[in-house]
């Protein structure tokens, strides 16, 4: 099937009669069958059906992103996947940084790990560390909140029934030495601008790029004004520049430190 077609029927805005009718006989296909994913940038990965949105399986979701992931990393990087959720971005990463690269993936609820670490099996790789935390300004236990679409969860008090470890970035530099990232892939639920802040004197320090979702107004303000305060140059992800006041036009932005081209 032609790739555009792949896009618009797995589209999550995509309600014509033709694409609902297609796209019907996948929900009878049993959670935990293993296919190859068929377009994107994951094309020819093994994936495990059930364990996240069809557009997943079928290498769709979030084609923008995956283009600009696509074009930013390199052969030998050292990339944090901060939310890796199931491994979508995960293997993607792990297969542009190479054998002479590595990913540290950061997941903390533990479905969604159980499900990353499979999808690593099953792929092979090898180049990839997988950490069951959360990343916070603090290390401490903190309930984390889940709702039944397994990217979504956000952290917060103890007074939750299900509780997380949290480990500050400085404290995972201090174990993994040799980790020291070259770029952040960040989303994580509601608490971007506290782990900025926690990841403050390495941004200082190694100024990592980072790829950032942002999640509401809040955020956004925290984000943006530590991020400017740093010097970073923020970008769309189709190359345009963030306005230095207003409002964002997309969720998705781009953060670097260095001038120079790529």
């Amino acid at each position: 099937m032609p790739v555009h077609l792949l896009r618009r029927l797995t589209s999550s805005d995509h309600t014509s009669l033709l694409g609902r009718l297609i796209r019907l006989p996948l929900k009878l296909v049993p959670s935990g069958w293993v296919v190859r994913i068929p377009t994107g940038l994951n094309r020819g990965r093994r994936w495990i059906c059930g364990s996240s949105i069809q557009r997943c399986w079928f290498g769709t979701y979030e084609f923008e992103k995956q283009d600009f992931i696509a074009r930013m990393v390199k052969p030998g990087m050292t990339v944090w996947d901060i939310g890796a959720n199931v491994g979508f971005y995960t293997l993607a990463l792990a297969q542009l940084v190479g054998p002479t690269g590595q990913v540290l993936a950061f997941e903390p609820l533990a479905a969604n790990a159980a499900f990353l670490l499979r999808h690593l099996e099953l792929n092979a790789l090898t180049n990839v560390k997988v950490i069951q935390a959360a990343l916070s300004d603090t290390a401490d236990l903190l309930g984390f909140t889940a709702t039944q679409n397994s990217s979504m969860g956000s952290l917060a008090g103890r007074d939750l029934p299900y509780l997380v470890p949290t480990l500050t970035p400085a404290a995972v530099l201090a174990a993994l030495p040799a980790a020291i990232p070259q770029l952040l892939k960040v989303d994580i639920e509601g608490a971007e601008g506290a782990v900025l802040q926690a990841f403050r004197p390495i941004l200082e320090q190694h100024s990592p790029d980072i790829l950032l979702a942002l999640h509401g107004p809040v955020q956004e303000e925290q984000c943006l004004r530590l991020l400017q305060d740093l010097g970073y140059s923020l970008f769309y992800l189709n190359g345009e520049r963030v306005p230095a006041a207003g409002s964002l036009s997309s969720d998705e932005i781009f953060a670097m430190r260095r001038t120079s081209a790529r």
